[in-house]
């Protein structure tokens, strides 16, 4: 009782002019009708940017919740694109009514760890097999341009590690858009923003600034998938190959969402060359 006493004597001035000032406030909004419209009007002002932040940290919070939702629509937008279906019919002029079949799906996930630092690059993602991941799928770019991720190779129930296109043991069949040449993508441990395309033939016509792609000749990327742009092209002595140094149409070193790609005729494609091969 002593220790009220003594703090309203200490601070009850003060508590007595805020009282006061409480109550003239009242007395002027209230009697007056120019001094009532300020206080509403000032009041609504106050009270819209409190809800508005508050709106903002409720949508901040949120980002990776709708970002993941985004993600999946996305991978099943693209589950509808053209070179995601396979084409049941051999074209002619006068057949104008194309048999398709789903041939790819596309599973979404976010990048949570990776490396380009490295000789051997991997990225880990969050999905594994229970979402539908297994070794040997490719992953892609979530990024509308394009552009190759790598190649899942080790999956538990969670998550999954993605051999990086920046790896040393990566090889992934791939074209030049404007005439098809086919090669592979080859990277060695130099620039993570350069990848090499080999193995393509002396005679193919190349030129600086030609889209190279995923092509028809690989099970685990759908085939026009831009992967670079070329840069430089050589003939080693004595090679009927030429190498060139592409420009990757992707930075690696900031993905955050890919696509790890589903092909339905995976397997069969895989038991038809194994048995052609034992015979």
């Amino acid at each position: 009782m002593r220790s009220l006493v003594l703090f309203l004597i200490q601070y009850g001035g003060v508590g007595l002019f805020f009282l006061l000032e409480a109550i003239c406030l009242y007395l002027v909004v209230n009697y007056n009708q120019q001094q009532k419209e300020i206080w509403l009007n000032s009041s609504n002002i106050i009270s819209g940017s409190l809800l508005n932040f508050r709106s903002d940290i409720s949508q901040y919070y949120n980002l990776s919740e709708s970002a993941d939702s985004l993600a999946a629509d996305n991978a099943r937008l693209k589950a509808r694109l053209n070179n995601a279906q396979f084409v049941q019919t051999i074209l002619l002029d006068s057949v104008k009514d194309v048999e398709k079949q789903q041939q790819y799906t596309y599973i979404a996930a976010r990048v949570v760890n990776s490396t380009i630092h490295l000789h051997n690059n991997t990225f880990t993602i969050d999905r594994g097999s229970k979402h539908g991941i297994r070794p040997h799928m490719g992953v892609i770019d979530s990024n509308p341009g394009g552009g190759i991720v790598g190649i899942v190779t080790n999956v538990s129930e969670n998550y999954s590690v993605v051999m990086a296109l920046l790896h040393q043991g990566i090889r992934v069949p791939a074209a030049i858009r404007r005439n098809h040449y086919h090669g592979f993508l080859s990277w060695q441990p130099s620039n993570p923003k350069v990848i090499n395309f080999i193995d393509v033939p002396k005679h193919a016509e190349i030129r600086t600034r030609d889209t190279i792609e995923t092509s028809t000749y690989s099970a685990l990327f759908p085939a026009g998938i831009p992967v670079g742009i070329v840069d430089t092209f050589w003939q080693d002595p004595g090679s009927n190959f030429h190498t060139i140094a592409a420009n990757l149409i992707n930075d690696l070193s900031n993905v955050q969402y890919v696509y790890v790609v589903n092909n339905l005729m995976k397997g069969e494609i895989e038991k038809l060359e194994e048995e052609a091969s034992s015979e």
